[in-house]
């Protein structure tokens, strides 16, 4: 049975509408399900944390690696059928937004066909478990595929590109047509690998206060990097005297600049 045939034996079966509140667009192409595992299987997964499943189109081949996976789906109908599907296998089904699931193992490897509609909260997500979340595979919409390898001075580059590429490596896979969905997005997407990076010299507290100033920083993107800590005196301060060019603005600063200035404002 192709993917397309299982989704529509799905909705008849059980009535299903996909829900817009979930942003649940359905992957429906084997050729490309096929792709993302050539680029899953050289993760050396350890624990596998699958995010919004859907009917199970990669989860089919994700349980063939013969590791331990969490499958992490919001819509109660697709744990219900999921549940039977996999039965047999070697899978956790969990009901729940994966943005309050705490991710509880180390050395874990995230796999997403993101929806959109969480792309921006589901980054930060990850950024904010860096500590055990060791690599992953995601598709997104071009517009957060761009964040994430965009550069200092360009549009898009901004907190999201400063923060995931501190803690990560990601390299662009290939790009993916909004019609190997059901239904069809709006949107073109992309897909990308990632690996942790090696650990910074920054302790844990750190690492939370680098990361809430160049959220800080990025505040008002328009306005320079000075006039984003006018209501701190003592930071300000010290950029004016460590900064080479004191009109530069958030968005023009290479990540390791953020680091030197966060080492010398801390």
């Amino acid at each position: 049975m192709s993917l397309i045939q299982e989704y529509q034996k799905f909705c008849t079966e059980y009535s299903f509408r996909s829900s817009k509140i979930f942003g649940q667009n359905f992957l429906i192409d084997q050729n490309i399900v096929d792709k993302m595992m050539r680029v899953i299987s050289d993760l050396k997964c350890k624990n596998i944390i699958e995010v919004g499943p859907g009917l199970g189109s990669l989860t089919n081949k994700l349980v063939k690696l013969n590791v331990p996976i969490k499958a992490v789906e919001i819509d109660k109908r697709l744990v219900e059928f999921l549940t039977k599907k996999f039965r047999n296998e070697k899978i956790e089904l969990i009901n729940k937004d994966i943005l309050k699931y705490e991710v509880q193992n180390s050395k874990t490897t995230i796999i997403s066909n993101v929806p959109y509609k969480i792309s921006g909260p589901f980054l930060a997500y990850i950024i904010d478990n860096n500590e055990k979340i060791d690599s992953g595979f995601l598709t997104l919409q071009k517009e957060f595929i761009d964040k994430i390898f965009s550069r200092p001075g360009t549009k898009s580059y901004g907190y999201l590109s400063v923060a995931f590429n501190f803690f990560y490596s990601p390299a662009q896979k290939f790009s993916i047509s909004n019609k190997v969905f059901v239904p069809v997005p709006k949107v073109d997407s992309g897909s990308f690998s990632f690996f942790k990076k090696t650990k910074s010299n920054f302790s844990k507290k750190d690492v939370l206060s680098f990361l809430v100033f160049v959220k800080k920083s990025f505040v008002h993107k328009r306005k320079t990097l000075i006039n984003n800590w006018k209501d701190d005196k003592n930071i300000q301060n010290k950029l004016l005297k460590n900064l080479e060019k004191k009109n530069i603005r958030a968005q023009e600063i290479p990540i390791k600049e953020w680091i030197r200035l966060f080492s010398i404002i801390k």
